[in-house]
Formats: structure tokens, sequence, C-alpha cells
């Protein structure tokens, strides 16, 4: 193994805290964030250390903290970071199982300077802390814990009215707040990520009606979503780039399958795995429509067989004979498995074949495929 020296020099001085009393005023700050995240990561927070973490690391130009996986980190480390007077942008706190509310709120009261705060895992952290969050400028907020039950709508009501500008959102938490966090950020709202298993109809024309600027969203299992309500979020999310559709389980037959044919052109990464859908030909004219597509998963797709396979490669090299440059399996990457026949394999070659601009390679992990 060999070590930067950078790296060398910041293992003997988180091995000798208390052999550097000018810490604080002679290392740069990008290093101060770097040392405390490493003496979290190797459980160097004990109670020896910490008077020379807060003398030393803690100090008002702090930008980026992120403590992970640390069971020393306590509420008592949390006030004194934020007694340091810090005005924090980033703020990550991970699976620490020592926190209560009142060290998060310690840190976080006014911080109005944060862009990224995420909360996972946290065992002893209510909704309470919510309250202490004001940060107009934050795009990102992660909450995960293993209660969904953990917030009310009129707790993250309130949240989200005082944090409105907020991007990304990731919650362990029920669909109920679905209309809630819609109406609260709306066209702000880009990403939202929950725990969308039960999620209905009205949840999604609730995103729908507020949320026209949605570029991804994952509803993986969403068995009681439908035709309709698709539509709807569809047509007004024109901006949409990645989609999961995984285990939809409704979409798998006519008529609800028909939302396919609505998908929005924008998109750039879709997931169908798991739909047992058995309409080849929905399936062909769903993806071959769909023109900046570069990620595409179709495990589990019954309707995915040796003729819709070689319909929708047929359907690219046309593509590319009306003006594109070059066609690859990077593009556009599926991996379907033992369902590729020598006669699939023949009818692609041979429209690859027919276009001079399209060259041949052997495909990555593959045994002599051509």
């Amino acid at each position: 193994m060999v070590w930067k020296l950078n790296d060398l020099c910041l293992h003997c001085v988180q091995q000798n805290l208390a052999s550097y009393p000018n810490l604080g005023s002679s290392l740069p700050n990008i290093y101060k964030e770097r040392l405390i995240e490493r003496l979290a990561c190797h459980d160097m927070f004990f109670p020896e250390n910490l008077s020379h973490i807060a003398t030393n690391l803690f100090a008002p130009t702090l930008r980026h903290i992120n403590l992970q996986s640390c069971d020393q980190v306590t509420d008592k480390a949390l006030q004194l970071l934020g007694r340091s007077g810090c005005q924090l942008e980033v703020l990550i706190l991970n699976r620490l199982k020592n926190v209560t509310d009142s060290g998060v709120q310690a840190v976080t009261s006014g911080q109005d300077a944060l862009t990224v705060l995420h909360i996972k895992f946290l065992p002893k952290v209510t909704q309470a802390v919510l309250s202490s969050i004001a940060a107009p400028k934050m795009w990102s907020f992660s909450f995960k814990t293993n209660t969904k039950s953990w917030c009310t709508a009129a707790a993250m009501a309130s949240f989200l009215s005082k944090n409105s500008s907020i991007k990304v959102m990731k919650l362990a938490t029920d669909v109920e707040h679905v209309p809630v966090i819609a109406q609260s950020l709306q066209e702000s709202l880009e990403e939202l990520k929950i725990n969308f298993q039960a999620i209905t109809d009205n949840d999604i024309e609730a995103l729908a009606e507020y949320c026209p600027n949605l570029k991804r969203i994952d509803l993986n299992g969403a068995k009681n979503v439908g035709k309709e309500s698709l539509i709807k979020l569809f047509q007004a999310c024109t901006q949409l780039q990645t989609l999961d559709l995984g285990y939809c389980s409704r979409l798998s037959v006519l008529p609800e399958c028909e939302v396919l044919w609505t998908l929005p052109q924008s998109l750039v990464s879709l997931s169908l795995c798991g739909l047992m859908l058995q309409d080849g030909q929905i399936l062909v004219e769903c993806i071959t429509r769909l023109p900046h597509v570069s990620n595409l998963k179709l495990c589990g797709v019954p309707g995915l067989n040796d003729h819709t396979i070689a319909q929708t490669v047929c359907s690219w090299v046309k593509e590319f004979n009306e003006g594109k440059e070059s066609i690859s399996d990077c593009p556009r990457p599926w991996r379907p498995k033992s369902c590729v026949n020598e006669q699939t394999i023949d009818s692609i070659k041979k429209s690859i074949d027919e276009n001079p601009h399209i060259s041949v390679q052997e495909l990555s992990d593959t045994n002599g495929l051509w």
C-alpha cells in the first residue's frame, strides 16, 4: 500500500493530537474537515481527545462535516461543534446511535448557510429536530430511520415552510406526506425518494399538479398506481430524466400498460424490472420512442424475447442510418439473460452490416460474441 504524503501526515496527527497544541492555527481548513471525518471513522472521539478536537479542529471556518458510524460521537460533541460558530454548508450525520434530539438541534440551529443536510439512522432522534432547521439555501435533505411513522404531516409542513428551496428529498416516511411535500415545495422539487409501495393515484396526481420540474422518481413496487394518474404525471413533468416503474403490477396488462406509450421523451434512465408485461409490441414501441435513454433495465420482463430484442436493435440502427454517428453496447445498456439465440444475433448483425457507418466490436462481458 502506497500512502499519499498528506494522508500520512494526517494519520500521524490523528494518532498524536495532544502533541500538536497549535494545530488549529497551522492546519488549513480542508484538512481540519478531513481530520474530523477520519477521527470519527476510526472511533477516536473518546473523551481524552474531545477537548483537543474542540479546541483545535472545531472552528468558525468549517464548512463540511461528515460524521458516520461512530458510537463515540455524542450530544456533547455536537454541542461543542455548534458553539464553534461554524457556518456549515454540508452536514452529514449517519448511524450515530448515541446522539439525541438535543445534539442535532445544537449543531443545526442557526445554520442558515446549509445546502446539504443528511440525517440517517439516528435511533434516538425524533421529529423534534425539524423545528431547529431553517436553511433557505438547502437543496438536498435526507432523513432516514427504521420507523416510517416518525413524523406527522403537521411537523413536515412546518419544516418545509422554512426550507422551501429543497430540490432533492429522500425520506423514510409514509406516503401520506406526499401531498404535503408536493404542495410545500412545488416547482422547487426535482427528486423525491420515499417508500412508494403504498402510494396511490391521488398522491401521483398531487405531484403532477404541483411539481412540474420533477426530474427523478422511483416508483419501484408501486402496485396501486395506474394509467390515468401516471399520464397526468408524464404530461406535467416534461423534464423527467430518471424513472423506475419496476414491479408496478397494475401496469402489466391492458389497458393500463398503454401508459408506456406516454413516457416523456426526456428520459435518460428507465427501469421496468419485474414488470410482468406480456405484450412485446408495446414494449418495443415504448423503448424505441425514447431518443435519449442511455440506461435501460428490463430484467424479468416477459415481453423481452428474441423477436422484440431484434426489433428494438434494428430500430436503433435505423435511427443511426438517419444521421447518428455510432452505436455500441454502451449507449443503451440492458442485459437480457438466456433469451438470445443465433437467429436473433444474425438478424441484428445483418442490420448492422448494412450500415457503413457502424463498426462491430466484441461486447464486454461476453465469450466470443460479436
